[in-house]
């Protein structure tokens, strides 16, 4: 019984000597596994399709580059066009945009589908929204051709400053409409108070003249008579409203009733409040926003077209593949030798 338990305890033991000398026996071996899987590394390595990346970085625009927009008064601060930039820059609606410029189309097969074109997108654009430490937006294309993707960036900045601008430029012409449309609203309420008022005042002058002509008042009264006598409540009545008008006399009641007979509704002039409004609205018209002078980011950076791909890295592709040949011809010779002992040990017994 000891016997057989020493023989188990002395085959679980590994022997250095032995395990030096059976690697060195399959040298050969060794090498050609490991310069087999070197090989294979060099061919990938070479043979991959190279990835190239080029990256801008957008910044909030300077005060300079909104200052246009300063000509309507409700007009976006440059902090909330960057802000909207960025929602433009990450919704689906450009991501469609973007495939329908022609640099675009010219990376996609005829027969591919929308839903594949963006899951093809997806891999090649990316858009890096701010984080906490910064606060500008990167825009990243990784393309198999250095020139094309520089243009595929190029094309990508340009088209999110047009959506963009379009974008402000379609709020302020709604604010502006809205405000222009709401003044129109007032001035023709207050034309049509004023007329209101301007018929009840004939009204009253009407019947006061006819009282007068009726007492044979042609001249106004004293003008201590003319001041209208308050009810015993302190308010003034319809009765003694007519009291003091009548007073004034037909041919005082009669000048003032051509007057207001005369005065045209069109007038605007004479109407209180009309010609302010009115400058307002014609102030809203004449705003002419140049959005070509508008930007709603700027970059310190310059789209360059990138020498060296990002991927494959060779040099470590290479590495990886030696030193993976290396470690599996190790493990295939231990394991081979391993069979060759047990089946030795088999005849033996």
């Amino acid at each position: 019984m000891d016997s057989v338990e020493r023989q188990l305890s002395s085959d679980d033991e590994i022997d250095l000597f032995e395990l030096v000398e059976t690697l060195w026996k399959e040298k050969f071996t060794l090498i050609g596994v490991t310069a087999f899987s070197m090989i294979v590394g060099v061919a990938y390595a070479f043979l991959a399709i190279p990835t190239y990346e080029v990256q801008q970085r957008l910044l909030e625009p300077k005060i300079g580059q909104v200052v246009e927009l300063n000509k309507f008064a409700g007009a976006p601060a440059a902090n909330q066009i960057f802000e909207r930039m960025q929602q433009i820059a990450t919704s689906q609606e450009f991501k469609q945009e973007l495939l329908g410029l022609p640099v675009y189309e010219a990376i996609f097969e005829s027969e591919q589908t929308l839903q594949q074109r963006l899951r093809v997108l997806d891999g090649l654009l990316k858009i890096g929204l701010p984080a906490k430490a910064s606060k500008d937006v990167t825009v990243t294309i990784n393309y198999n051709d250095p020139g094309v993707a520089a243009k595929l960036l190029s094309a990508t900045v340009d088209m999110l400053a047009i959506k963009t601008r379009d974008s402000v430029k379609e709020d302020i012409e709604l604010s502006s409409s809205a405000s222009i449309e709401q003044a129109k609203e007032k001035m023709q309420a207050i034309k049509a108070k004023y007329g209101s008022d301007l018929e009840a005042e004939i009204a009253r002058l009407k019947e006061a003249l006819g009282v007068a002509s009726a007492a044979n008042i042609i001249e106004p009264a004293q003008s201590s008579e003319l001041l209208r006598e308050p009810s015993g409540s302190g308010q003034v009545t319809i009765v003694n409203e007519m009291r003091g008008l009548y007073r004034l006399g037909t041919r005082l009641l009669e000048a003032e009733l051509s007057a207001l007979k005369a005065r045209k509704l069109e007038n605007e002039l004479l109407i209180p409040g009309l010609s302010r409004l009115q400058l307002t609205i014609e102030e809203l018209s004449a705003i002419n926003i140049n959005y070509d002078l508008v930007s709603p980011f700027w970059s310190r950076d310059e789209v360059l077209i990138p020498e060296r791909p990002i991927k494959p890295k060779k040099a470590l592709i290479v590495a990886l593949a030696t030193i993976l040949g290396g470690m599996l011809s190790v493990v295939f010779v231990l394991i081979r030798q391993a069979v060759r002992n047990r089946r030795v040990r088999s005849e033996n017994s």
